[in-house]
């Protein structure tokens, strides 16, 4: 199968948020079964890439195309006005046999629809939590006026939609009325990437003073709606409990939420049991999971959590708030802690997790079952166009 798979940021031009992983991650898996995968994005990332000309990375092609900044109105991370990438996908569009739209609020998404209706050929859509109800209500005038012009003619088109939870499921194909069918397929991880991981030691021998300390771990984007301030509030709590924790936070600045988060901190007077790492990538950041006693992703609305799987592999314990899409999964096979989107709730959490460490050693073990038998991103290809052959042939 030839498949053109759309959206506007791309690993490695773009290193934030987990979709764009597991993208590429099933783009190399796809490739490794044997089909002809290309991508077209935008070069919306701090990194240098080629522009406007493809270029190979591990194995798939991919080319990154400059947009105007103009009319970036619609969303946090701008609309990606794309014309070359437009006429590029028009004129090559009759080669592909299916075309992948990775994201709803975008030009690449409306442009390769457009296409694809005029010349019959068919695409699909994995939103990756863009339909969310929370998602929606950000910006909501704009979206909706967006919604019903554009994207609701986009989605009922769709030869399919596909999500990576039953919670995505549930809570917007129905709702939303969509027309199109619709199925369900995680996100995986590359579990080669997961073997002979680094020890606790491989952190400390960059944070000495982390020695004999318990770790809490957020790993992510800070950005709101990722609940730190429920973590930091329940953090201060707990360090009048104990004084052998730290809050180790991890990940890359968004919209300028990080001067948020310190200066709850300050509020909190806990600045010198919290650690602010900055973005971790690789043996670094696995690093960081395993010398983690707790993993914590409090979101107040998440569609998946790539992060969540990362840690289950790594063998760390989590902590989930119940709107984590993968929340229904970790609760019904007891491999995580998940918890009321509060701050009571993630304190109770993380509590019961430090001091009940058999029990939450037994999660572990089975976590790292659940991502071996339901998360691997070859076996997400596999299924992928398993189900592609049964919805469009």
């Amino acid at each position: 199968m030839k498949i053109l798979s759309l959206l506007p940021v791309y690993y490695p031009a773009a290193q934030y948020g987990g979709f764009i992983f597991s993208t590429h991650n099933l783009n190399q898996a796809l490739v490794k079964l044997g089909h002809k995968v290309e991508v077209f994005t935008t070069n919306a990332g701090n990194k240098t890439v080629p522009i406007n000309k493809p270029t190979m990375i591990d194995g798939v092609k991919i080319t990154y195309f400059s947009y105007n900044r103009f009319f970036d109105i619609f969303t946090s991370t701008g609309w990606h006005y794309a014309p070359k990438m437009a006429r590029k996908m028009k004129k090559k569009l009759s080669k592909f046999d299916l075309i992948i739209n990775n994201v709803v609020w975008s030009y690449p998404t409306l442009a390769a629809a457009h296409y694809c209706q005029k010349y019959n050929v068919p695409y699909v859509i994995i939103p990756n939590g863009a339909l969310y109800p929370n998602v929606l209500h950000n910006q909501y005038i704009k979206k909706i006026i967006y919604f019903k012009i554009f994207v609701k003619k986009i989605l009922d088109g769709a030869a399919a939609m596909i999500y990576s939870t039953q919670d995505e499921f549930l809570k917007t194909h129905r709702p939303l009325k969509i027309k199109a069918g619709a199925t369900i397929i995680s996100n995986g991880l590359n579990l080669d990437n997961f073997e002979n991981l680094p020890t606790k030691n491989t952190l400390l021998r960059k944070y000495p003073y982390l020695k004999d300390k318990e770790i809490i771990l957020y790993l992510g984007r800070i950005t709101r709606g990722k609940g730190l301030d429920l973590l930091v509030k329940a953090f201060a709590k707990l360090t009048k409990e104990r004084k052998d924790i730290v809050l180790m936070i991890v990940g890359n600045d968004q919209n300028n939420y990080l001067k948020k988060v310190k200066q709850m901190v300050r509020e909190e007077n806990i600045d010198e049991q919290t650690l602010f790492t900055g973005m971790l990538v690789g043996k670094e950041k696995l690093a960081a999971y395993r010398a983690s006693n707790v993993f914590v992703l409090p979101s107040s609305g998440e569609n998946f959590g790539m992060a969540v799987v990362e840690a289950m592999a790594c063998g760390t314990p989590i902590v989930i708030s119940d709107q984590v899409g993968i929340c229904h999964e970790i609760k019904k096979k007891k491999a995580g802690i998940v918890v009321k989107c509060n701050k009571d709730g993630v304190y109770k959490g993380i509590k019961a997790v430090l001091n009940y460490p058999k029990s939450a050693l037994k999660m572990t073990q089975k976590a790292k079952k659940i991502v071996e038998n339901n998360y691997d991103i070859n076996q997400a290809a596999k299924q992928l166009i398993e189900k592609l052959n049964k919805l469009i042939g």
